[in-house]
């Protein structure tokens, strides 16, 4: 004996109904799951780079890991140790930072009739031409003001305003050679000229 043909139709209605109604539940659970997070090495990584840069050297990590950059884990070397040596004529150093991605030391002038003080920082890049674009990639910054062509021992160089300092940055090689100085008296084209001499000294 056959099952009614209401019957069949009822059975098969419900049946679609409950496609739908699994469909939408695994839809909306879907939706309800957080996003994914980093993976623990991923975090760690991050917590190291934070925990090894200076906060004056922050806003230069961050520079870094711009769209333009391709920056490279940077050693203690002879050639980027002498970029943020431990005796700088005219200036009192004080300790090497060494980051994954930065060497950074601070100066303190002994003359602070034009300055307080000079940070330097260095970054390496993945190559020369790697270099160049993260230089040009900081003069548009957000915040940067008043760029100006700055040379330094034949070397493309620029400097600049930023957040109250004045910036010279430079590509020497794969690396970027950066002297921020936070100014004492608004004289920016003598203190240029001293950021300029400082770079000089570095490169010779």
């Amino acid at each position: 004996m056959g099952i009614p043909t209401g019957s069949l139709g009822r059975t098969a209605a419900a049946s679609a109904a409950a496609v739908l109604i699994s469909a939408a539940l695994l839809v909306a659970a879907c939706a309800q799951r957080p996003p994914a997070t980093r993976s623990s090495a991923e975090s760690s990584v991050t917590t190291s780079i934070a925990g090894s840069v200076p906060a004056s050297a922050a806003k230069d990590e961050s520079r870094t890991q711009g769209p333009a950059s391709a920056a490279v884990p940077i050693a203690e070397d002879g050639e980027t140790r002498d970029l943020v040596r431990d005796e700088l004529p005219g200036y009192t150093a004080g300790p090497l930072s060494a980051g994954p991605l930065l060497l950074t030391r601070q100066y303190v002038p002994q003359d602070k009739s034009l300055h307080d003080r000079l940070t330097i920082t260095v970054s390496r890049y993945a190559d020369a031409a790697g270099a160049l674009r993260e230089m040009h990639a900081r003069l548009k910054t957000p915040g940067v003001t008043e760029v100006r062509r700055a040379p330094v021992a034949g070397l493309e160089g620029y400097s600049y305003a930023d957040d109250g300092e004045l910036v010279l940055t430079l590509a020497h090689g794969s690396l970027v050679l950066e002297l921020a100085a936070q100014p004492t008296l608004d004289r920016p084209d003598s203190l240029r000229a001293a950021l300029v001499e400082v770079g000089e000294i570095l490169l010779d």
